[in-house]
């Protein structure tokens, strides 16, 4: 409440008064302090009406005690004074000086002109007691006995010289009260009656009895709900109580009696008869309010002056008038608020409050993703910096919009809880703001806004457990460090904080934040405290850097809480003792800040139901409490704060730079005041940063940290040299690999060992290197990774990660010949590292974590054989496992290192080139691998000689280069001398010479000998099964090769078997994306479709065709092949014009990438001519036919089966075209050819015996019938009774075969 004492007395009391209830006297009384305050006067009201209290009802929706459960009144006052008098008969001036009734008296939360003020004084506390304290209260005690008038006094004198109006409503009748009230206390009694006669004549009778009792008294006679339904019995009762009342209108001055009678005569309006509603809100000015008239009339000639109503906003009025109306009872509502991490404090606020009123609540955190709308009644929307900061935010906006403006209304409110200017998705209408609101009036606008029963929200204090309204910091907050108001990121870490610390609430809570240097805990956690301090009663922060700070700390926090002890000991134990009982402070948060070991704060560490957050560097606080390991920024965190601390910079930029200073927050932070500070260009100061990170990193520390990167890192990296050079030999090793997880195992080796034992004898224990991993950690130079695996953990993926601006500035501190010395023992650790074969899928967690550091160890540069060694089983086992970009860009690097300083003829770079020509083949460079491969043999047979195990290596995969030019029979010569000479040198089992004879199958399948090749091919799958077992990569091949073979032998069902277990393999142990899956899943479709398995072959087929773009690029030979197989496969399903136009695209692509003669170009043609003559393109099929026999036929041997498939074609196109005899010698050539080469149940031969029977039949009804029944019989035993060639058979139709392009 606001007053203003002056001198003395000033201020007029007035009595709104009636002799019987219903006339309107409680709603006069509130409209006239509403009119006096609106016209700038200091207006008090008082509910002196104490059976029958209702005055608060006019006041409620601006009362923070809406409901009167906790604020006392006039009737409290007046008991108080009582017991204080019987106790003090003596001193009569007691009562006098203790009656203040601002105590008891609520300013209306409205903002009246000119400084106008309405406090409003209850009758009293609207509790269980209150009828008992009322009934049993001794009034005739309390004039006699108690100096009931010396109050009164005191109490007179007290209201006038603090307010300029009392306005007292008193009960009706007549009664002790009601004298207080009437006679005592007024200057002016308002007596308010309606036009019945009792009404007349008791007010009549009780304003005789005023003026005879203290004639200084004036009272105002008005005639209350006046009706006009009845004219003539209207007019009568007007002139009988005007007549009634005319000798006591003495006041009236210049004004005539008519002019007052119709100035304050009061109509009845049926509107106002249901609810306590002001008639500045049920009333308008612009109507000229039939109700407000005569209360502006009665408040002017109160105050002796003009007194008009303000002219409220519409808006306001509605909203005002919303909360005077009776609401129905209303259905518990669900109400979804949603809010970004940064506001999650006001969202739980907003739970507690409204769940308070039996809505049920939900807490939506908005990250990218907008809550389903439709499963609730209402969304609220913490709107702030954060929220529309992020996408998904902004998407909830428009959803939200979207909503209001399809009619939804009450669906949405959004409360702004900073300074964030307005988005234009967001309606004016349904937001409300909380800066310079109070706390009652926020939950009134969001309820009003949802149209949410006002009634039912709680008011007052917060129960116990309720966040508090959070603009409001906690009665105990004891926090040196002020807010970082350039705060940014961490939304997730501090949600993850919140979540810890809630989940176990009533046994309390301990958490520790650890991470390296500079990522940001203290800023963190004092994120955290200010942002959640309103659910805390108090809040206590102590640098914990030095224990015996923590100490006085806590005896500090015992003498504020007036807790015993007379020792520092005691006071320790005192306040220990009150945290664990949580007295006097229930919900209690301590914070210990820059801790180093857990053993130092043994004892001093609260426990109890309040909270505990630890932050510190040394990550052994993991293994004491729960705990958070903070990390770098994400790299939109890194964005978001340069972006903020550089104006105009580039997103670009400051990704570039995040990037080169690791994310680190403390160096962004640097960065950022930097740049912002000097002007300075990002590609200048990266620059600054490569030539010297230790120079650049020691300028501008920001204030919030007090400290720079270089100097947090170089005290640390000191006080290392004095406590364990072992451990500053590590580090410093460390400091020359990526700045990513370094496993134990892989610098746990002996290479390690040899070279730490000399400075520390302890280390010949592999053991101890953990012991200087813990020293390194515990200054904060490296953080322990706790290694995990697709979010599960992966105890072989533990190990340490030292930030790559440690490494800078670490390696900055060593001269540069020590830095030399330093990355020779670094690559002999890499070195020496277990890895195994690299062909081994087993291990590839071992390369892999190899893999980041070769770089900026400086192994490429190297010249020992134990390092390009690496090198070479490195890119092979990025090979095997598919990664062909990452193997060929390691062999491009290191070769552009070793040509120059070793030679062309080096042995090391042909043997690494032959990983590359692998590589650039498989990417579809067939040419360059050509050249590389053949360029390299020549280069070894001279330097070495033919046999040697490398010259044959690089001759093995030179025959796919071979193969891959179409040139098969010099493919079959080499193959051939390749694995005789590996069987000379290994023998016939070891996996080179396995290799060889794979090859030479492959070969042999290409020039048609299919029988050899399968029996080759099934000797080596048998071997490879023996050697490296049924799943290894290798043995998956000769799967793949012996499963084409006998496609081709027409074996189809043992085909599909051999091609299904390869396939399967492939996807369960390289993924679905490798190119060797990719490459089997093709030649597994054509075994499927061959067997009529068509639906199951689209599936796998289309499915590898949209992988292999992706994979391998729309132009690779796996990719066309598949496309090719894809058209087929649309062909067996019937959709022939789909068949065609993929067939038509496949067959340029072949013709632009591997030239007209190519046999994957003649092939692709085969099928193309077969698909344009199903669509009815006769010429163009015959043309195409005709070309593609033509080729293969000079290109393959007769029996060839791709000759024998575009014989097919032809014939077949011929037929079509009407040239019978020229399909009669083609049929005859087809039939002759195949069975010189397949067994008489080949498919191939079936078919050709098929297309000869019917092109014979009208010369030789007999044969032909007896061939095609005889070719029907084992189509039906080979490939079943429904199958389409079978089928085709039956009904004497010609069948068509397909070529499918063999993997070379």
């Amino acid at each position: 409440m606001s007053v203003s004492a002056d001198s003395g007395p000033a201020g007029r009391i007035i009595t709104f008064y009636s002799y019987k209830g219903g006339t309107g006297r409680t709603m006069a009384l509130a409209n006239v302090a509403w009119l006096l305050a609106t016209n700038g006067y200091k207006v008090l009201a008082i509910d002196w009406d104490l059976e029958s209290p209702g005055l608060h009802r006019y006041f409620h929706p601006f009362l923070r005690d809406k409901s009167l459960r906790s604020s006392e009144g006039i009737l409290d006052l007046i008991r108080k004074h009582s017991e204080v008098n019987l106790r003090l008969e003596d001193t009569p001036d007691a009562s006098e000086a203790s009656v203040q009734i601002h105590e008891y008296a609520a300013s209306l939360e409205w903002d009246f002109p000119r400084g106008g003020l309405l406090d409003f004084v209850p009758a009293g506390r609207q509790d269980l007691g209150y009828a008992e304290a009322v009934s049993t209260f001794d009034w005739d005690s309390f004039w006699r006995v108690r100096q009931g008038r010396q109050l009164l006094d005191a109490l007179r004198e007290d209201m006038a010289r603090h307010y300029d109006y009392v306005l007292i409503d008193s009960r009706t009748g007549t009664s002790d009260t009601g004298g207080i009230c009437t006679v005592y206390l007024p200057d002016t009694v308002v007596n308010c009656f309606t036009l019945n006669t009792q009404s007349v004549n008791g007010a009549a009778a009780v304003t005789a009895t005023i003026r005879k009792l203290a004639s200084d008294i004036t009272v105002l006679p008005v005639p209350t709900r006046i009706e006009d339904g009845e004219k003539a019995k209207l007019e009568r009762g007007r002139v009988f109580s005007r007549r009634s009342f005319e000798p006591y209108l003495d006041f009236l001055g210049d004004q005539t009696a008519d002019e007052y009678w119709n100035s304050v005569e009061v109509p009845y309006l049926p509107y106002y008869a249901y609810e306590e509603i002001l008639a500045v809100f049920g009333d308008t000015t612009q109507q000229n309010g039939r109700l407000l008239t005569p209360y502006v009339n009665l408040a002017s000639r109160i105050a002796g002056t003009e007194c008009p109503a303000a002219v409220v906003p519409e808006i306001d009025r509605k909203r005002v008038l919303r909360s005077f109306e009776q609401s129905v009872p209303q259905e518990k509502r669900t109400i979804m608020v949603a809010y970004a991490p940064l506001d999650r404090i006001w969202a739980e606020w907003l739970r507690d409050r409204l769940r308070g009123s039996a809505h049920r609540v939900i807490l939506q955190s908005v990250r990218e993703s907008v809550p389903d709308l439709d499963t609730i009644d209402h969304l609220l929307v913490i709107y702030s910096r954060d929220l529309v900061a992020r996408e998904g935010g902004l998407r909830l906006l428009r959803t939200a919009r979207d909503r209001i403006a399809q009619g939804q209304e009450n669906l949405v409110a959004v409360l702004r809880v900073d300074a964030t200017p307005r988005e234009s998705r967001v309606p004016s209408r349904v937001l409300v703001d909380v800066m310079g609101a109070s706390e009652d009036r926020v939950l009134e606008s969001v309820s009003t806004t949802l149209t949410l029963d006002t009634v039912s929200l709680p008011s007052g204090r917060p129960e116990p457990g309720d966040v508090r309204y959070p603009a409001d910091l906690p009665p105990l907050f004891q926090v040196g460090l002020t807010r970082n108001p350039r705060f940014s990121g961490r939304g997730g870490v501090i949600e993850s904080i919140r979540n810890r610390l809630l989940s176990s609430e009533a046994s309390g809570a301990r958490l520790a934040l650890t991470g390296l240097p500079g990522v940001g805990k203290t800023q963190t956690a004092l994120e955290y405290v200010y942002r959640f301090a309103a659910s805390y009663d108090g809040v206590w922060w102590i640098s914990a850097a030095q224990p015996s700070r923590v100490r006085i700390a806590l005896a500090e926090i015992a003498t504020k809480l007036s807790l015993p002890g007379g020792t520092v000991e005691e006071q320790i134990a005192a306040v220990l003792e009150a945290f664990r009982r949580a007295v006097p402070v229930r919900r209690w948060l301590v914070v210990l800040d820059n801790t180093d070991a857990p053993a130092d704060l043994e004892g001093l560490i609260p426990s109890g139901p309040g909270h505990v957050l630890v932050t510190s560097r040394n990550p052994q606080w993991a293994n004491e409490l729960d705990s958070i390991d903070v990390g770098v920024f994400k790299r939109g965190e890194s964005v978001e704060l340069l972006s903020r601390r550089v104006p105009n910079l580039s997103t670009a930029d400051a990704d570039q730079l995040a990037g080169r200073l690791g994310d680190l927050p403390l160096a962004l932070e640097q960065a950022g005041g930097w740049l912002g500070s000097t002007a300075m260009a990002v590609p200048d100061y990266l620059d600054l940063l490569d030539r010297s990170t230790a120079e650049a990193m020691s300028e501008s520390a920001p204030a919030i940290y007090n400290q720079t990167v270089a100097s947090t890192v170089g005290v640390a990296y000191e006080r290392l040299t004095h406590t364990s050079p072992a451990a500053t030999r590590l580090i410093e090793l460390l400091a020359f690999m990526a700045p990513e997880v370094i496993p134990y195992r892989m610098i746990s080796n002996k290479q390690l060992t040899t070279l730490l034992a000399p400075i520390d004898q302890r280390m010949y224990d592999p053991a101890r290197h953990g012991s200087l991993i813990q020293d390194i950690g515990r200054l904060g130079l490296a953080r322990v990774d706790a290694g995990t695996n697709e979010g599960k953990p992966a105890p072989g993926r533990r190990g340490i990660v030292v930030h790559r601006l440690t490494q800078d500035i670490v390696r900055s501190r060593l001269a540069p010949a020590e830095q030399s010395v330093r990355k020779q023992e670094i690559q002999s650790v890499l070195a020496e590292a277990e890895r195994g074969n690299p062909d081994n899928l087993e291990n590839r967690e071992a390369y892999e974590a190899i893999r980041p550091h070769l770089e900026p160890s400086g192994a490429l540069t190297s010249d020992r054989p134990e390092t390009r060694q690496l090198i070479i089983d490195m890119t092979r086992y990025l090979f095997m496992r598919g990664d062909y970009e990452g193997c060929r860009e390691l062999a491009e690097a290191t070769l552009k290192e070793w040509l120059p300083r070793f030679g062309a003829d080096d042995v090391w770079a042909l043997r690494l080139k032959r990983t590359l020509a692998l590589v650039l083949r498989e990417q579809g460079h067939e040419a360059e691998a050509y050249e590389m491969n053949a360029d390299s043999l020549e280069r070894l047979r001279r330097t070495l000689d033919d046999d040697d195990p490398y010259t044959l290596s690089t001759a093995s995969i030179f025959g796919a280069d071979l193969r891959a030019r179409g040139e098969y029979e010099k493919a079959v010569s080499l193959d051939e001398r390749t694995l005789r000479g590996f069987r000379e040198v290994y023998g016939d089992d070891h996996p080179e010479t396995l290799n060889a004879a794979s090859n030479l199958g492959v070969s042999l399948r290409f020039v048609g000998d299919f029988d050899e090749a399968a029996s080759r091919d099934r000797d080596t799958l048998r071997r490879r099964r023996e050697v490296l077992g049924p799943r290894s990569f290798f043995t998956l091949g000769s799967n793949e090769n012996l499963g084409t073979d006998l496609i081709e032998l027409g074996e189809l069902v043992p085909a599909r078997n051999l091609l299904e277990e390869a396939y399967e393999t492939y996807r369960a142990d390289y993924g679905e994306d490798h190119p060797r899956t990719l490459r089997a899943a093709v030649t597994y479709s054509v075994a499927l479709r061959r067997l009529n398995e068509v639906s199951k072959a689209a599936a796998v087929i289309d499915d590898t065709v949209g992988r292999d773009g992706t994979v391998l690029g729309r132009h690779h030979r796996v990719t066309l092949t598949g496309r090719l197989e894809q058209a087929d496969v649309r062909w067996a399903e019937g959709r022939i014009r789909e068949a065609r136009e993929i067939g038509e695209d496949v067959y340029d692509d072949f013709r632009k990438t591997r030239g007209e003669q190519h046999p994957d170009t003649i092939a692709a043609g085969n099928d193309l001519a077969i698909f344009r003559r199903l669509s009815g393109d006769v010429h163009g099929a015959l043309a195409l036919a005709e070309q593609t026999f033509g080729l293969l036929d000079n290109l393959f041997r007769p029996g060839h089966p791709y000759t024998l498939a575009a014989m097919i074609s032809l014939a077949n196109a011929h037929f079509a075209d009407g040239s019978l005899r020229q399909v009669q010698e083609t049929d005859t050539g087809v039939l002759q050819r195949a069975r010189r080469v397949f067994k008489d149940s080949h498919p191939t031969v079936l078919i050709a015996t098929v297309n000869w029977a019917i092109s014979h039949r009208e010369i030789d009804q007999s044969a032909a019938s007896r061939r095609r029944d005889e070719a029907l019989m084992m189509l039906e035993d080979k490939l079943g009774a429904h199958h389409q060639r079978t089928a085709a058979a039956r009904d004497w139709q010609r069948i068509d075969q397909d070529i499918a392009p063999f993997s070379i």
